[in-house]
């Protein structure tokens, strides 16, 4: 990191409850790329098809979409940081049977349920964590703690996952033992922070059920997080399908292994530290919006690009890109939500968007998954990089969506 991202950094970590945070995320994240990575050779090496390799991504996806809608509800209901043990101590246990299931021999279909476990504890705690950094860093601190998070896991990423290929090739199913190690440091950390919380408790299924209608309610009467929604749902329709067969590009058109699909994420994570660093600075001089906009934009090029790569060196370099697009739109994107959404039902509204997002995801990576078994998978990717940059030359002419500060 540079010198002053380093100092902002240090500043934000000065802070207890912060530095907890960051360091329980910045262990089990590790964990988790080394679980991305082997899950993803392991089903290629079990069946060599790319319906079943891209239905790792699908069956982690179902209960971000499902379950979403009610991850605020009950994150409030039991209170955020309760929430986020409980999360963890769940998928230690889901990740830290698959070594298990397959020494048992035990059919595809028990490691789907059990990743389609570890997921419904990540379906509560992605939303959970993005409402609880708030609470942790003060209001003008809120970009720069966002950056800071986003540049330091994406380089834990890189990390995990330019070590995960070579760990599955020497440890096989080891590797997700050290993944549910991670969740269950991670537990512990995130127990120790101090929160002035008051839970409401779980009176009712239908008290539940209310109040994840609160979250879409909030969104429809605020009109910058309405049309910001609508955006960035067509715009990312394009991460679903690049997510879902990146594996597939990888091991079947460029005929590379667990090591290049490492790589490959990992200059992805690069993109994204390297420009993390510039972020705040460009959201304290540009509209927010416009740099949603632009990034977009830029993701959209980038897989266009991938569409029609031929080797693994100009893949590489465009992952980078692609990680560069992310940064740019993701950081404003999130700051725009936590700046105007009412404190009190923040948890709701992530909730609400994560779960909507997902939605869409879920039938495109079936079909680009399904489209795989008989189209390449360059193609299909160029394909949805041109959708998401007609998407965002649309957005640059809606003010709405272009000038939100």
């Amino acid at each position: 990191m540079s010198g002053t991202v380093a100092v902002r950094g240090r500043m934000l970590l000065e802070q207890r409850n912060f530095a907890v945070f960051w360091l329980s995320q910045a262990i089990s994240g590790f964990g988790d790329q080394l679980t991305v990575i082997a899950l993803a050779a392991l089903v290629w090496q079990l069946t060599a098809s790319s319906l079943f390799t891209g239905l790792v991504v699908i069956v982690s996806t179902i209960p971000h979409a499902l379950f979403g809608f009610f991850a605020g509800p009950i994150a409030d209901a039991l209170g955020r940081k309760r929430s986020l043990v409980l999360c963890d101590l769940a998928r230690a246990f889901a990740v830290g049977a698959i070594p298990l299931a397959l020494a048992l021999n035990l059919p595809l279909a028990t490691i789907f349920f059990l990743v389609l476990i570890a997921t419904l504890g990540a379906a509560l705690f992605t939303p959970t964590k993005l409402a609880l950094l708030p609470d942790l860093v003060p209001d003008q601190a809120l970009a720069r703690g966002n950056s800071f998070i986003q540049a330091s896991d994406r380089t834990i990423e890189i990390a995990g996952k330019a070590v995960a290929g070579l760990l599955f090739i020497a440890l096989g199913p080891l590797v997700f033992a050290l993944d549910a190690l991670s969740f269950l440091i991670s537990a512990l950390l995130l127990s120790r922070i101090v929160l002035d919380e008051r839970p409401t408790g779980i009176s009712s299924y239908g008290r539940i059920l209310a109040d994840a209608a609160t979250g879409l309610r909030v969104i429809a009467d605020i009109p910058i997080l309405s049309t910001n929604l609508v955006f960035s749902l067509l715009a990312q329709v394009s991460v679903a399908v690049a997510n879902t067969l990146t594996p597939v590009y990888l091991f079947r058109e460029l005929r590379s292994g667990a090591d290049a699909f490492g790589a490959a994420e990992a200059m992805l994570a690069a993109g994204i530290v390297v420009f993390a660093m510039v972020v705040p600075s460009l959201i304290s001089r540009v509209f927010k919006g416009r740099l949603v906009v632009s990034g977009f934009a830029l993701y959209g090029l980038a897989l266009v690009g991938l569409g029609l790569a031929s080797n693994l060196e100009t893949a590489f370099a465009l992952f980078f890109l692609m990680g560069v697009a992310n940064a740019l739109f993701l950081i404003p994107n999130i700051t725009i939500n936590q700046e105007h959404t009412p404190p009190d039902v923040r948890g709701r509204v992530f909730s609400t968007r994560y779960a909507l997002l997902n939605l869409v995801w879920l039938p495109v990576m079936i079909v680009s998954g399904a489209l795989a078994e008989h189209m390449s998978a360059a193609e299909l990717i160029g394909i949805a990089g041109a959708f998401t940059l007609v998407v965002a030359i649309t957005g640059s002419f809606i003010r709405s969506i272009r000038d939100v500060r």
